[in-house]
């Protein structure tokens, strides 16, 4: 399975986790055939620390991201290029486990589904976006099939 890790960002050090977000997927024991970075322009030093860490970059400008339709593009870029996989995360997700990357592909390639997610953890335990996050990512892994709600 040729699989590519995506991570779209702007200004990515304010929060301070830049390069423990890196760090955490090149500890990873599944490593992805390509780790890219789509930045939108960033004013600090996101790229070149991606750069450093081994990672493509490429640079889009603010008025032309999308979420969805930048993700579309990239999906579709990537597919022309052989990978038939592709996991997103956000420029703040630090991957818990060296095994996180390799639970997620693994799930991919042993079902039948066109995606899944894993949950996303607060560092901030009792902010409103640690509430939001546990309504939204539920502790317990569901799958359901795609074409009972197509």
């Amino acid at each position: 399975m040729k699989t590519a890790i995506v991570i779209f960002t702007i200004n990515a050090c304010r929060r301070g986790l830049w390069n423990e977000v890196l760090d955490a997927v090149a500890r990873q024991t599944f490593q992805p055939d390509e780790r890219l970075v789509v930045d939108s322009n960033s004013q600090d030093k996101t790229v070149p620390i991606a750069i450093e860490h081994g990672w493509k970059t490429t640079i889009i400008r603010r008025e032309d991201f999308n979420h969805g339709l930048t993700r579309t593009q990239i999906l579709r870029n990537l597919q022309a290029d052989g990978f038939d996989s592709v996991v997103f995360l956000s420029q703040d997700a630090i991957l818990p486990s060296p095994e996180s990357l390799g639970i997620i592909i693994g799930f991919l390639r042993d079902n039948p589904v066109a995606g899944c997610f894993g949950r996303q953890l607060d560092t901030r335990r009792h902010s409103l976006g640690a509430w939001q996050k546990k309504c939204y990512y539920p502790e317990v892994s569901r799958n359901q099939d795609a074409r009972r709600h197509s």
